[in-house]
């Protein structure tokens, strides 16, 4: 083959190399026209691709320029630029075309979705936030949405029967029954939950009685039943017990959590004098506590 008789042979390769590629993206811009706005990203998609196409292209002329070069160098006469040579100057170009096309829809594919909180992800997050309530709620609000209530509560009953002794595994049980309660409709069954909460709580008392978290949650969740089953009173006591034990020992920053429901506690049960020194109390000791400043201030009526 003369050197002269390359350039048909490259007009043809760049010809071969252009239908393929102008046609998978013609095939691409059809493939999506749910309106107008689509239709013009198409264009611009395909206009993109042509411009790129037309740099391939160039590329390619260089590549086959390169081998005439060579074969000029060569002995005069009938040189032959081996046919392999030809075809990897065409793959290298449309492999080249290939890695820019991939770029291209990688960076415009939507980003991968979050992965979905598991009930073992959601336990764990649960044990991690301790007495942190709002993070706990927050949590549970998700395992709620996510339909793994039953399943972290599942979890949370086998770690009692892996740790029977353990008194704050008792109190992660009441507290995932108490959740449980919140899912399930006004009534009967409402109880039933309760019931198993309080059970859970009085456990862990019986292993720990200065269990602050079983006590407190015992004392929250007996202030929360209707008013006509008369569980108030107990409620009341609980959290009275809970300041007394509070007195022996270090303040702590949920101690004052003590003060401010059973202020709120004594307020409903028509206590307001009782309810006004609980608050005045906890805020003394935790000044900074803005739930107790604003009790004290509407209690005040300032």
């Amino acid at each position: 083959m003369k050197p002269i008789l390359l350039l048909p042979i490259a007009v043809l390769v760049s010809a071969a190399a252009s239908y393929v590629l102008c046609s998978t993206t013609l095939d691409r811009a059809e493939a999506a026209r749910p309106g107008d706005a689509a239709r013009a990203a198409d264009v611009e998609r395909l206009a993109t691709s042509l411009r790129a196409l037309e740099e391939g292209q160039q590329a390619l002329a260089r590549e086959l320029a390169s081998l005439k070069s060579d074969a000029a160098l060569r002995s005069g006469g009938d040189v032959r630029v081996p046919v392999a040579e030809i075809e990897a100057a065409v793959a290298r170009a449309l492999a080249a075309r290939g890695r820019e096309v991939a770029a291209s829809e990688t960076s415009n594919a939507p980003a991968a979705a979050p992965a979905k909180r598991t009930a073992r992800d959601g336990y764990a997050a649960l044990a991690a936030a301790g007495f942190d309530w709002e993070a706990a709620q927050k949590i549970w609000k998700e395992l709620r949405e996510a339909g793994l209530v039953d399943e972290v509560l599942a979890l949370f009953e086998q770690n009692t029967k892996d740790a029977p002794n353990d008194a704050t595994a008792q109190v992660e049980l009441g507290k995932a029954y108490l959740q449980k309660l919140f899912t399930v409709p006004a009534g009967p069954e409402q109880g039933l939950w309760a019931m198993k909460a309080d059970k859970a709580f009085d456990t862990a008392l019986g292993l720990d009685d200065h269990n602050w978290s079983a006590r407190f949650n015992k004392a929250v969740s007996l202030s929360n039943w209707p008013a006509f089953l008369g569980k108030q009173g107990a409620a009341a006591k609980q959290f009275e017990t809970l300041l007394a034990q509070q007195s022996e020992g270090p303040a702590r920053p949920e101690h004052a959590q003590t003060y401010f429901f059973l202020g709120n506690l004594y307020q409903s049960m028509g206590k307001g004098d009782d309810a006004l020194s609980t608050w005045r109390k906890g805020l003394e000791l935790f000044p900074e506590n803005a739930q107790l400043a604003t009790q004290v201030q509407n209690a005040q009526g300032h």
